[in-house]
C-alpha cells in the first residue's frame, strides 16, 4: 500500500467505523458541510490532530459531528485567508 493513501479505520472487534480514515500517522475525519451563504453542499476530510488511537479519534469525530449540528465548526484555513485578506475577523460568524 502507497503511504499517503487514505486507508479504512477498524475498531478492537475488526468493525469499520464509518467516517473515520488513517493516512500515515494521521486520522481523518469526513464531514459533509453546507455553506450557509451559497447553500452549495461539500465532503471535505478533516485531520483529527489531537487523536492517536481509534478511540480517541472516534471521540473527537464525534465532537466535531456535534459541532457541526450545533455550527460552531472553525473555518478551514482557506476561508480563514480570505477573511484575513479581506480585513474580517477569523470567523464569519463574529462578523455579523
Amino acid at each position: 500500500m502507497r503511504p499517503a493513501t487514505y486507508s479504512k479505520v477498524f475498531d478492537e472487534r475488526k468493525r469499520r467505523v464509518c467516517g473515520l480514515w488513517r493516512r500515515n500517522i494521521w486520522y481523518y475525519v469526513r464531514l459533509a458541510t453546507v455553506d450557509e451563504v451559497t447553500g452549495k453542499k461539500s465532503v471535505k476530510r478533516v485531520r483529527l490532530e489531537t487523536a492517536r488511537t481509534v478511540a480517541e479519534a472516534r471521540t473527537a469525530m464525534q465532537d466535531l459531528h456535534k459541532d457541526r449540528r450545533d455550527h460552531n465548526l472553525c473555518p478551514s484555513s482557506s476561508e480563514v485567508r480570505i477573511w484575513r485578506t479581506i480585513g474580517g475577523n477569523t470567523s464569519p460568524s463574529t462578523s455579523r
